[in-house]
């Protein structure tokens, strides 16, 4: 009888090891490639959601400028249907000179003082009446209305129309007085890459800038006032140059003091303690804690040269 023949008898062990070595390492393969696939699933799909969102940011960032840009217009075209005629001064009398006599005004009872109305019309078209002010420095792109509220941070991030915007809102700072001037008026704006807002401050670091954007016209409540800049700085928050109230004059004294001293020129104006001071605020972009400021006293209104009285005329 023939031997019957078995698989067994055709077994090789070894030949079978590699076999399921091989095996192993295809199925280890098939999971790398399971586990491969996933995390570039997992990552395309969290780069896609990042992408999403950058660029719905990045929409949204340009819409809020678009939409200030245009909020900015509506109230200049409120506030100058045309454009006012240029800053001219008397020159101010020499040390021992007498300057001419003029008449004293008539006084103005102080409770009946009448909003203007180019600030009523303001209010009216945003529908708000956190608008206490306008400021425009002539030739630059410092042309907004000023809002006010009870902090510093409210008006940082909305718009005229107490909406959410980026670009924010030029505002007075909450412990000045809107209804009044005080010894130094703190107006705050952003310093934005597209050259809005206060952006136009970095450039008083030059003196010619200076010499030809040297005035500041501020329209309050119930006035229109024109600022001399005295001071252009850039300092640290640990300078306390929003300082509103003061002990003494010895104490408002030493803060224009030191305004002049770290000026990036002498601009050749005096101030005394008899000023009012008008400081325009914006950051710098290069530190959290540094700012660039401008700072101007209030011109007497006998010094401003009229159309009427120009030489010109």
């Amino acid at each position: 009888m023939a031997d019957k023949n078995f698989p067994e008898d055709n077994f090789d062990p070894e030949q079978e090891e590699h076999r399921q070595d091989a095996q192993k390492r295809i199925n280890a393969d098939i999971r790398h490639t399971k586990k491969d696939i996933a995390l570039y699933t997992v990552l395309s799909a969290v780069l896609l959601i990042t992408i999403t969102i950058l660029v719905y940011r990045i929409s949204v960032y340009y819409i809020e400028l678009d939409k200030s840009r245009r909020i900015a217009e509506m109230a200049r075209t409120i506030v100058y249907e045309e454009p006012p005629p240029p800053i001219i001064l008397k020159p101010e009398p020499t040390p021992g000179e007498k300057p001419a006599p003029t008449p004293e005004p008539a006084p103005e009872p102080p409770e009946e003082r009448t909003m203007l109305e180019k600030i009523i019309q303001l209010r009216e078209a945003f529908g708000n009446n956190d608008i206490i002010a306008y400021v425009k420095i002539d030739g630059t792109n410092i042309d907004y209305a000023v809002a006010h509220w009870s902090d510093n941070l409210y008006y940082l991030t909305r718009d005229l129309n107490q909406q959410k915007n980026t670009a924010g809102t030029v505002f007075l700072d909450y412990e000045n007085n809107p209804e009044y001037l005080d010894r130094n008026n703190i107006i705050y704006g952003h310093n934005m890459r597209n050259g809005s807002m206060f952006h136009n401050l970095r450039y008083y670091r030059e003196k010619s800038y200076f010499e030809e954007h040297r005035f500041v016209r501020y329209t309050t409540l119930y006035e229109e006032t024109v600022w001399e800049i005295f001071a252009a700085y850039s300092t640290t928050i640990a300078f306390n140059y929003i300082q509103v109230h003061f002990a003494n004059d010895p104490d408002f004294e030493a803060l224009i003091s030191r305004m002049k001293r770290i000026s990036f020129y002498d601009t050749g104006v005096a101030v005394g303690p008899e000023d009012k001071v008008l400081t325009l605020s914006t950051c710098t972009n290069v530190s959290s804690a540094e700012r660039l400021v401008v700072s101007a006293k209030l011109v007497d209104k006998q010094r401003i040269v009229t159309p009427v009285d120009s030489p010109d005329n």
